[in-house]
């Protein structure tokens, strides 16, 4: 089964409840009639308590943000974000929140906005809009875009809404915002339990409850389970979401951050918060009403599309972890050499390394004239 006909079918899915049936005897019926009212009756009040405590787990709301001076123009809104009475936060001054804010929310195409909140002093790290990072290459170009925006201002809260449906897809109300210089914080209400993506991880194709770290890490075999540090090897800090229309209508969020962040997913209805280590927020839209297929051309396309590899990287390679000096490679190339096996690539894992810090060479052992002559 392919990628697109598993996604489909985790989205179709629904296990049915089947109906209790209970003989209808004259000897029964009435006794059962009770029993059944006194059961419903309670179900109905465990019921209401469950889901009274599902929505009270999240902790304390933190939203002191106004907006003022909203602008609204023909492709893009701003306002000003002015942080008003007591900051909450307490601990080292670094926590502090940053008072004022600045919103911008730029339409791109008819499927595309971006949505950047951050500190006016621009003190917190912004990732540059040029290569090698995810970027727009084009200037914006929109006829008839797919959503709308709304803003309200205190406390400060967006929601973005599918024009077609009038469906609410991304919405921050009734939750916190915290932007400090070392400590970021914003959710979202989804439209569904459907919920892909915040890769790279070894997990179920729909993400479950749970706290899920996005951070590189070399760390081969981690079974993520939901209870944070889960992450492995890539960093894809992004999540597609299926609309409640329809299995064609599908929007995505990407955090656009280097940051070490973890991503909530928790409640009842189904929130989504990002928990970030600095940094500002600055989050790519994209929306499709023609399946999820649509979105991720579009997401692939904005972080730079597939590139076609050199040459030689698709020779015959060799590659293991334990190569401890350039002597041993020498050796594993004469060894391929005298049993005629073809080798292009001989890999050197992270031994080549200074104590295996990242953008170093361990010259004593990897003397770079001998691993030339290799």
């Amino acid at each position: 089964m392919c990628i697109r006909d598993s996604l489909r079918t985790a989205l179709d899915f629904e296990i049915p409840s089947p109906s209790p049936q209970i003989p209808e005897t004259s000897s029964t019926k009435s006794k059962f009639g009770k029993i059944l009212a006194i059961l419903g009756g309670v179900c109905f009040f465990v019921i209401i308590i469950l889901i009274a405590l599902s929505q009270g787990e999240t902790i304390e709301i933190i939203n002191l943000y106004e907006a003022t001076e909203v602008e609204v123009y023909d492709g893009f809104i701003t306002a000003r974000l002015e942080a008003k009475g007591v900051d909450p936060i307490i601990g080292k001054k670094s926590t502090v929140l940053h008072r004022a804010l600045n919103l911008s929310i730029v339409f791109q195409s008819d499927s595309e906005f971006r949505l950047r909140i951050f500190d006016v002093t621009k003190e917190n790290y912004q990732l540059p809009d040029e290569y090698p990072y995810p970027h727009d290459r084009s200037a914006p170009k929109f006829t008839n875009p797919l959503y709308l925006i709304n803003i309200t201002k205190d406390p400060f809260s967006l929601a973005v809404i599918r024009k077609s449906t009038g469906e609410t897809i991304f919405n921050t109300s009734n939750s916190s915002l915290v932007v400090s210089k070392h400590y970021v914080e914003i959710s979202t209400r989804l439209p569904k339990r459907h919920v892909f993506g915040l890769g790279e991880r070894v997990y179920s194709m729909r993400l479950d409850k749970g706290t899920f770290t996005i951070f590189s890490f070399d760390r081969p075999g981690s079974v993520e389970t939901g209870q944070a540090g889960g992450n492995v090897y890539g960093q894809h800090p992004v999540y597609l979401s299926q609309e409640r229309a329809g299995t064609q209508y599908f929007h995505a969020v990407f955090y656009r951050s280097a940051a070490p962040m973890d991503v909530v997913l928790d409640g009842i209805p189904r929130r989504l918060t990002f928990k970030v280590v600095g940094g500002i927020i600055d989050m790519k839209f994209f929306l499709s009403e023609t399946g999820p297929e649509t979105i991720l051309k579009q997401y692939h396309k904005y972080i730079g599309g597939w590139r076609i590899p050199p040459f030689w990287s698709l020779g015959h390679q060799q590659s293991r972890w334990g190569y401890r000096n350039a002597t041993t490679i020498d050796g594993i190339a004469e060894r391929f050499r005298a049993l005629d096996i073809p080798l292009d690539v001989v890999y050197f894992d992270i031994d080549y390394m200074n104590k295996f810090q990242d953008f170093t060479v361990d010259k004593v052992a990897y003397p770079l004239n001998q691993i030339s002559e290799v």
